[in-house]
C-alpha cells in the first residue's frame, strides 16, 4: 500500500489497520491516530528431508501456508561451487538484499545451523527489498527471530534451479543441474 484515501475509513471510528512493521499503513495509522497491529502468521519447523544435489543438506526452515521458506544465506551456503551459486549483500540503511548469480558466495557465519526448534513460531511479513543482478524483484518472505526466510519456489524461479516435492518420500529436491520447472 502505497496511499490511504483521507476518507477511506469515513465513519468508522474504531478501525485497526494490519502490516508490516515500517509500512506506509503504520505511518498513516499513527499519523491519523488510528489502531495498527503487525500482521503476523504461524510458522512450523520443516519437517521435510532436504535433498541439494541428491544429498541431504540441514537447513533451519519453516513451512508456512504449505510452503516452504528458507534463509537466503543458507541457500547460498548450499548451492555455493555450483551451477546456480550467488552471492548475497544487504544494506541495512536501505533495509535491502542484493543477489548476484554466478559469483561465489562469502560466508559471514552461521550458515546452515540448524536450531533445535520444533514448535510453531509467529513470523512478520518482510519489507526488505530484494534485488537480482541490480534490478529489483519480488519475493515473498517473512521475518522470524531477526532473519529473513524467502520461499524456496521463488527463489528456486529467480536463481533459475530446479525444485521438486516428492510427496511419497516427504522430501524437497534442489537440482541446480537444471532450470525452474512451475508446477
Amino acid at each position: 500500500m502505497i496511499s490511504i484515501s483521507d476518507d477511506a475509513f469515513g465513519n468508522c471510528p474504531n478501525v485497526t489497520l494490519y502490516g508490516a512493521a515500517g509500512s506506509y499503513a503504520e505511518t498513516y495509522t499513527k499519523a491519523n491516530k488510528l489502531s495498527f497491529s503487525l500482521l503476523t502468521v504461524v510458522a512450523s519447523p520443516t519437517a521435510a528431508t532436504v535433498l541439494v544435489n541428491g544429498k541431504m543438506v540441514a537447513f533451519d526452515a519453516y513451512n508456512i501456508g504449505g510452503n516452504n521458506y528458507f534463509k537466503l544465506r543458507d541457500l547460498a551456503m548450499a548451492l555455493s561451487g555450483s551451477d546456480r551459486q550467488f552471492e548475497l549483500g544487504w544494506n541495512s540503511l536501505k533495509n535491502a538484499i542484493s543477489l548476484s548469480t554466478g559469483e561465489t558466495y562469502t560466508p559471514v557465519g552461521g550458515e546452515l545451523a540448524v536450531s533445535s526448534g520444533t514448535t510453531s513460531v509467529s513470523a512478520l511479513f518482510s519489507t526488505a527489498s530484494v534485488f537480482l543482478n541490480g534490478t529489483e524483484i519480488c519475493l515473498k518472505a517473512y521475518n522470524i527471530n531477526g532473519n529473513n526466510y524467502f520461499k524456496l519456489r521463488d527463489v528456486g524461479e529467480a536463481i533459475d534451479f530446479g525444485v521438486t516435492w516428492n510427496a511419497e518420500k516427504s522430501t524437497i529436491e534442489i537440482d541446480t543441474t537444471s532450470g525452474y520447472v512451475f508446477e
